[in-house]
């Protein structure tokens, strides 16, 4: 079955929270991760911050598992507009919408491979900025959860 053809101002319309939901590109699709986000291990302000945009890079760069590929909780909206045929290609690897998001090895060789010709995909990191947001994000989630671990204790002898 054809997936619906999302337009690129349609995605942006669902950037963190602002429609009530939040969209963002994976690879040429589109999913709505809004019932996910308050789960995510790093929390849901990493995901807000690429909502509504092309998230792939920043997707990948975090080496998500193959269980996190397949979360139920997130939705599979369409296809991209102009990534109709990287999405071909990607059924033509082997995917489908039940394998979740894409993983690594259904991917071109190269990041041109999967884009219309004369194009190239953007990147959801537009600037150092947002890098560095994240980084503090994770920085200090990871602090949080060392702390609560390595509380001491009170022992009542």
């Amino acid at each position: 079955a054809p997936f619906e053809l999302v337009t690129l101002a349609e995605l942006k319309r669902h950037k963190s929270n602002v429609l009530g939901d939040t969209w963002i590109s994976l690879h040429g699709l589109v999913y709505d991760v809004s019932e996910y986000m308050p789960d995510h291990p790093g929390g849901g302000e990493l995901i807000e911050f690429v909502g509504g945009a092309d998230a792939t890079e920043d997707f990948e760069e975090a080496h998500h598992s193959l269980g996190s590929r397949r979360e139920a909780r997130i939705r599979l909206k369409g296809v991209l507009e102009g990534h109709e045929e990287a999405v071909a290609n990607l059924r033509a690897r082997g995917w489908y919408e039940s394998k979740g998001i894409p993983c690594l090895e259904m991917l071109p060789a190269t990041p041109l491979e999967a884009t219309p010709e004369g194009t190239t995909q953007p990147h959801a990191w537009r600037s150092n900025r947002r890098r560095v947001y994240a980084t503090v994000v994770l920085g200090m989630s990871a602090l949080f959860v060392l702390r609560i671990w390595y509380r001491r204790r009170v022992t009542v002898s």
